[in-house]
């Protein structure tokens, strides 16, 4: 007997979806535990899934045995595609953050992309430890020359210093769990 999490892990259809397919009678458990939990008699109903899905055991394996051959190039793809995504978006309020370096670094809209960029990295980067607040190794970064200086030559002359006094102001100014 396998779990749903186990079947949903072998199959690649989300929990939920199996949660949905019980619901509404084309994949109904084996079984169901005193706790409620959902069991699945491994061959019967993973062929019953594969027939649904595939229309057949035979192409259910041969979409399967694909996927393994293609395992790389399949992640690969699906990772560069989220990778140019999170760098477009970050393109979009980099750009929104130093569309006028002279507006205030303290203004309202200043301090908002700030506060959408920060959210918008520690959402999309690792957990990564660098024993200090995220904000400061942004800070550091900018203050770097050479980060300088392709930062002032995608967006315009000064834009790096600006980034820079936005993350301060923000730094200094904000709640300690925005950081």
């Amino acid at each position: 007997m396998r779990t749903i999490s186990q079947v949903a892990e072998l199959t690649g259809i989300s929990i939920r979806t199996l949660q949905y397919y019980d619901e509404i009678g084309l994949l109904k458990p084996s079984e169901l535990t005193q706790s409620g939990y959902r069991l699945y008699n491994d061959e019967a109903e993973l062929a019953k899934l594969a027939i649904k899905l595939f229309g057949s055991v035979e192409k259910y394996t041969e979409a399967m045995k694909y996927n393994l051959e293609h395992f790389s190039e399949i992640m690969e793809t699906q990772l560069s595609e989220e990778v140019k995504e999170i760098g477009k978006q970050s393109d979009i309020l980099y750009g929104k953050l130093t569309s006028d370096l002279s507006e205030d670094v303290s203004s309202p809209r200043i301090q908002s992309v700030v506060h959408e960029l920060l959210q918008f990295i520690q959402k999309n980067s690792t957990r990564v430890s660098f024993g200090k607040p995220y904000i400061n190794v942004l800070i550091d970064t900018y203050s770097n020359d050479y980060i300088k200086r392709v930062t002032d030559s995608k967006y315009e002359r000064g834009a790096s210093d600006y980034i820079v006094k936005a993350f301060r102001y923000y730094s200094e100014n904000s709640t300690p769990e925005n950081n």
